[in-house]
């Protein structure tokens, strides 16, 4: 009997054990690893990345609360490859303005507030092909719950002049007359933009209470007539619309905005900053659909490629589809342009892995390989840190840089 009790203390110690340094993978795989985390400078929940051309210069913009900036322009380095047969070859790898201090990262600047309120909070961010727009917040502790609540929304814009303070958006009704729109802090305010990498692409809109939906254009947002709330893929955007991508096809050559919209969370093209988009991709759940551009988006002719989990964003590259998920961040190889095969790479398994949500994801260089350019991802933890191991240090804005080959905060 005593050792029938000892074997079964025993067993329940090695599977308390398991258990534990289950719950703790991603510190141990880090290790393992030999990924030193850097010091994350922009942290937080980060709600959106955007592309956006300032004074002739091409940059990322992201919110935490706060607004921060990172330039998009790219430099290389010598690096020595091995090849197949033994050989060594130099080549160029993108290492995006590397400084003394953090040899590949580190260089968001905290961009401006000037003209928006003191006391809010920046909540999203959109960009048209000349503004900046910036939804904010205040936020105020709720004296029954203790929880932060949002007591006032406004919606504000920045010209691509530096210098120039944050204004907020004029509203005009459907027949064209300034309207005295108010955003009512409790109900639901979608601001999204089809975030191309050619700036003559990008538009911006905006979606309030389920009800009217604005385009914004030149700091000014305009309101659709005839939006209704239809779901699916559309050549208009619906009160359900929460993305958007511009796809010039044979089917939409007589309209002015080559923009298809989506009730999905992410929908991507392969657009690149010197050629046109051939093919579509949008996330429905875990899966992930593609249309070519010799079809009509809004009929049912999508394919399905490949599941995944529950996705929230996608960035294209060269060779790989980069998808955001509830499962952290996943990759899946192109073969002609279509996901087929999931794959991991670089170290994400041990960093971006299943512990944490990966809300947004984008490629600085969508021509280039998944392995040779830059990519941004952003985490939020879902679940208990005690159950999962996840840590809140790591919950803001990442970064793959080719360089260094490996993903580390940002």
């Amino acid at each position: 009997m005593k050792k029938s009790i000892a074997f079964i203390t025993k067993v329940a110690f090695a599977l308390t054990a398991l258990t534990f340094f289950s719950c703790r993978d991603v510190i141990f795989e880090t290790i393992r690893g030999e990924v030193e985390l850097d010091d994350a400078k922009v942290s937080g929940d980060i709600n959106s990345i955007v592309r956006y051309t300032m004074g002739g210069t091409e940059y990322l913009f992201a919110d935490n609360g706060r607004l921060w900036r990172k330039s998009m322009a790219q430099t290389t380095k010598k690096v020595t490859k091995t090849n197949s047969d033994g050989t060594k070859t130099e080549v160029d790898t993108y290492t995006n303005n590397p400084t003394d201090a953090a040899p590949y990262g580190g260089k968001w600047y905290e961009f401006s507030k000037k003209g928006i309120a003191d006391d809010a909070h920046v909540i999203h961010l959109a960009a048209d092909e000349t503004v900046l727009y910036a939804l904010t917040g205040v936020l105020k502790k709720d004296s029954d719950t203790g929880y932060n609540v949002v007591t006032k929304k406004t919606l504000y814009y920045h010209t691509s002049n530096e210098n120039d303070e944050w204004q907020e958006v004029t509203f005009y009704n459907s027949e064209g007359e300034r309207d005295t729109t108010v955003i009512a802090p409790k109900l639901a305010a979608q601001l999204y933009c089809t975030n191309s990498i050619q700036k003559a692409h990008r538009r911006a809109y905006l979606c309030l209470e389920n009800s009217t939906i604005y385009k914004l254009e030149a700091g000014a947002a305009k309101q659709l007539k005839g939006t209704g709330s239809a779901t699916g893929v559309l050549d208009y955007p619906s009160t359900n619309c929460v993305s958007c991508a511009w796809f010039e096809t044979s089917f939409n050559t007589g309209s002015e905005d080559k923009v298809y919209f989506s009730s999905y969370a992410a929908m991507i093209t392969d657009e690149t900053s010197t050629s046109e988009a051939s093919i579509m991709f949008y996330g429905n759940g875990s899966d992930v659909y593609y249309i070519k551009n010799d079809s009509d988006p809004t009929q049912s002719l999508w394919n399905k490629s490949i599941s995944l989990s529950t996705i929230y964003a996608l960035a294209y590259t060269a060779t790989h589809l980069v998808a955001g998920t509830k499962e952290g961040l996943l990759y899946a190889t192109l073969e002609n342009d279509v996901p087929t095969t999931k794959v991991t790479l670089a170290n994400t398994s041990s960093t971006l892995s299943s512990y944490y949500r990966v809300q947004n994801v984008i490629a600085a260089d969508p021509s280039l390989p998944a392995t040779a350019g830059d990519l941004y991802a952003t985490t939020i933890i879902y679940g208990s840190t005690t159950s999962t191991g996840a840590n809140v240090k790591n919950v803001g804005l990442w970064s793959y840089y080719p360089g260094r080959n490996k993903w580390n905060r940002e």
